[in-house]
This record gives structure tokens, C-alpha cells and sequence, in this order.
């Protein structure tokens, strides 16, 4: 789990204020940071578990591995970065007691994707289902978010935003800038 987590703990900043409002260049450079990094711990994390683990369990361990990030990706959005162990944790507590509780000997119940056999098609889907709300959670900056909540009456923000020129008083036609 601790490897699912490290990407997106590694996110936290003190100038996350001056993040928020940053350039496309920064955030390309975050996108690349944080791919370049969940890749280089899972690599290294499943090299050194092959040496001892067998093929079928490397499956599971990196089926897992995927929805523990995106369970990262989604807490370290909504609660911050320094906080992005917050939902894998209490999630592993569910999935530890409720999970097992569920069946009987080796039998999960089908949430449990850390312990379903590696053909299991539910705990798959909802590995990539985790994922996916993850890397939409991370998608949705702040302007982002500002943008798609803002009221209906206001004009578009960012890029979309029309400026129009000043006009005298008295003129009622004022013509766009653009």
C-alpha cells in the first residue's frame, strides 16, 4: 500500500497556494513527476517482490498497487496532499475486517481487491474504476473546479473570456475587442 501512496504523498509543497495558480508548464511538469514516479516505485517495488513472491501473487500485488494510488490521488485532492495516505489507510482497515469477514477461509468478498485471486474481473474493474476516479480527482484543479461550479450569469474564465472594448457613454453597441 505504502507504494500506491508514496506518488501522490510526494505532491505535498509549501508553495501549493502558489501552485494553484500556476502555468501549463508546471503542471506538465507535475503530470510527468508524479507518472514518472508511480512508475519507478512499482517497478522497483515488484523487481525486488518477484524475488521472492510467485507470478500469480505479482498479479495481485500490482492490480492492488494501481487502486491504492488512486485512493491516494483521490484523498490527496480532497483533504491535500500531506493527507493523501488518509483513504488507502481507512480503506485497508475496511477491506482487513469486513473484507475477510465477508467469506470464509480463502473466499473475499469481491470489494477485496488486495486479496482476490489475479483473474478476478470485479476486483479489476474496480482497481481501474479507482485509478480512474483518482486521476480525475487530480485533473480537478482548483480553477478547474472554479470554472465548472461557477453560475451561469458570470462570464467564462480563463481562455474562453471575451474582452470588450470601453465604450463612451452614450454609444449602446459596444464591439468586441477580439
Amino acid at each position: 500500500m505504502g507504494v500506491g501512496i508514496l506518488p501522490a504523498l510526494s505532491l505535498h509543497s509549501n508553495l501549493r497556494d502558489l501552485e494553484e495558480t500556476s502555468t501549463e508548464r508546471h503542471r506538465r511538469a507535475e503530470r510527468r513527476y508524479l507518472l514518472g514516479l508511480s512508475l519507478a516505485c512499482a517497478g522497483v517495488y515488484l523487481v525486488i517482490a518477484s524475488l521472492t513472491l510467485h507470478l500469480w501473487l505479482l498479479a495481485i500485488v500490482s492490480r492492488s498497487l494501481s487502486g491504492w494510488l488512486g485512493l491516494a490521488l483521490m484523498s490527496g485532492r480532497i483533504l491535500g496532499w500531506r493527507l493523501a495516505w488518509a483513504f488507502p489507510v481507512a480503506a485497508s482497515c475496511i477491506l482487513a475486517y469486513w473484507g475477510a469477514a465477508a467469506g470464509t477461509g480463502n473466499n473475499y468478498a469481491w470489494w477485496e481487491f488486495s486479496a482476490r485471486p489475479h483473474d478476478d474481473v470485479p476486483s479489476l474493474l474496480l482497481t481501474a474504476c479507482l485509478l480512474a476516479g483518482g486521476v480525475l480527482a487530480y485533473s480537478a484543479t482548483p480553477w478547474r473546479w472554479k470554472r465548472l461550479t461557477s453560475s451561469p450569469g458570470h462570464p467564462p474564465l480563463g481562455r474562453d473570456a471575451q474582452v470588450t472594448k470601453v465604450t463612451p457613454p452614450g454609444d449602446s453597441n459596444p464591439e468586441p475587442a477580439n
